[in-house]
C-alpha cells in the first residue's frame, strides 16, 4: 500500500458499495499479509438518503497515499540494481515503514482507554505498518472493527453508527481500505454508517489475532454470515429487551434443535418471542424453514424485514411450499408479485391479510417489522 506518509494536496471519493452478501469465511493457505493481492471490492453507490446520520464522508478521509511508495517493482527494476538488505526492506505494496514510522503508529494509542483495545491496537499497528500495508490510522481502525464485531469495543456495540469509529481516529483514510479489499462499506437498508470486513480482511484480523476472527456460536453470529445481518441481529435484539414481558434475550440460539436469529424469555424461562431477521442476501427457498421452526417456539414470532416490497417475495415463497401457510394467494406490492395476486398497500395491510387467513394468529410470523421502524423505536 505504500508508506504511512500522506500527500498534502491529494483527495478522493468514498463511494459505497451495494449491500452484497459476504463470502463465507475460509482458511487460506497464502498470507493475506504477505502476499501481493492487488484486487478491488465492487464500489457500487447504494441509494443514497437524507438523513444518514453522517452525511458525507470528509475529504481528509479519503486522501490517498503517496503514489511514490505505491510503485510495484518489476524483475526488470530489481536486475542488479538493488543489494539483498535493500530487497529485504521491500514491503506487500511498496516500501516496508521504518522504525521510527512504526514508533510513531503505536505511540499515538492512547494508553489512558481500555487496556485490552490499546494492546489489540498495537498488534495491528506492528503487523500492518511494519510490513507496509497500512499507516498507523488504518491498521488502529481495522483492530476497532474486528473488536466491534466481536462486542469487544467498550462502550460501543452494533446498533450504533460506526461513524464512531473513524471519528475517534485521526486518519483511516477508508477509501483506501476499501480499495486494498479490506473492508467495504454497507448499503440499504442501513441509513447510518456502516462497514464490513470482507473475506480477505477476515483471513487478515484471524493471521493477527485469531481470538478477533470472524465470531461464531451463540451469542456471536453464524457461519457465512453477513455484517449486515450480524447488525439486523443486534438491532431486533435490543428491540426485544425492550419489551414487558421479556426478562432475557439469547442472539443465535438453539431450541429444540433448532436455529434461531434471536429469542426473547420471560422471567421463567419459557419463551416469549422468537424472531428470525430477513433481508435481501437471504437464500429465499430457506423461507419454509424458518417459518417451520417459528412454529415450533412457544410464543410469537417477529420477522424484521428491509421493507414491504422486500418481504413479498418470501410470503409469496411460502404459499407455494410451505404447508403451515395457510395463506392460499400470492400478493402483490406496487408491481412486486404476480399480477393476479391480492393488492396490498402496506406493512399493516400484509400482516392483517396473513392472520386473517390464520383465523387471527399466523404463529409463525405474528409480527412483520422494518429494520428502520425498529431503530426509531430503541
Amino acid at each position: 500500500w505504500g508508506p504511512a506518509k500522506q500527500a498534502p494536496t491529494a483527495t478522493g471519493d468514498d463511494q459505497s458499495p451495494g449491500n452484497s452478501e459476504q463470502a463465507q469465511h475460509t482458511d487460506h493457505s497464502e498470507d493475506p499479509i504477505s502476499s501481493q493481492n492487488t484486487s478491488t471490492p465492487n464500489d457500487d453507490q447504494p441509494t443514497g438518503t437524507a438523513d444518514e446520520e453522517t452525511g458525507a464522508e470528509s475529504s481528509s478521509n479519503d486522501s490517498e497515499q503517496d503514489p511514490s511508495g505505491t510503485m510495484e517493482q518489476s524483475d526488470a527494476d530489481d536486475t542488479g540494481s538493488k543489494s539483498t538488505d535493500e530487497s529485504a526492506q521491500s514491503g506487500v505494496f511498496g516500501e516496508r515503514n521504518t522504525p521510527q514510522e512504526i514508533e510513531d503508529g503505536i505511540s499515538e494509542i492512547d494508553d489512558e482507554s481500555d487496556l485490552g483495545l490499546a494492546d489489540v491496537q498495537r498488534a495491528f499497528v506492528h503487523k500492518l505498518v511494519k510490513n507496509g500495508v497500512l499507516s498507523g490510522d488504518q491498521a488502529r481502525f481495522i483492530a476497532k472493527l474486528a473488536m466491534a464485531y466481536n462486542g469487544e469495543l467498550e462502550g460501543y456495540d452494533l446498533t450504533q453508527s460506526m461513524d464512531y469509529l473513524e471519528r475517534s481516529l485521526g486518519n483511516p483514510d477508508i477509501a483506501g481500505l476499501r480499495e486494498q479489499g479490506f473492508i467495504e462499506r454497507l448499503g440499504m437498508p442501513f441509513k447510518k454508517k456502516y462497514y464490513d470486513f470482507t473475506e480477505k480482511g477476515w483471513n487478515v484480523v484471524k493471521q493477527i489475532d485469531p481470538d478477533l476472527a470472524k465470531p461464531i456460536g451463540e451469542e456471536q453470529g453464524d457461519l457465512g454470515e453477513t455484517g449486515a445481518h450480524r447488525i439486523g441481529v443486534a438491532v431486533t435484539a435490543k428491540y426485544l429487551k425492550q419489551e414487558d414481558r421479556v426478562e432475557s434475550v439469547v442472539r443465535y440460539p438453539t431450541e429444540r434443535g433448532h436455529e434461531y436469529d434471536v429469542v426473547g424469555y420471560n422471567a421463567d424461562g419459557t419463551t416469549e418471542i422468537g424472531g428470525e431477521v430477513w433481508f435481501g442476501s437471504n437464500n429465499r427457498t430457506s423461507a419454509v424453514q424458518d417459518y417451520r421452526d417459528l412454529t415450533q417456539l412457544d410464543g410469537g414470532a417477529i420477522w424484521v424485514v428491509e421493507g414491504v416490497k422486500e418481504v413479498v417475495p418470501v410470503i409469496n415463497a411460502l404459499v407455494d411450499h410451505s404447508d403451515r401457510f395457510e395463506l392460499d394467494t400470492k400478493v402483490n406490492y406496487r408491481g412486486t408479485g404476480p399480477d393476479d395476486g391480492e393488492r396490498i398497500y402496506s406493512m399493516d395491510d400484509l400482516l392483517e391479510c396473513i392472520q386473517d387467513a390464520h383465523d387471527g394468529y399466523a404463529s409463525g410470523m405474528t409480527r412483520i417489522k422494518t429494520l428502520t421502524s425498529l431503530r426509531d423505536e430503541l
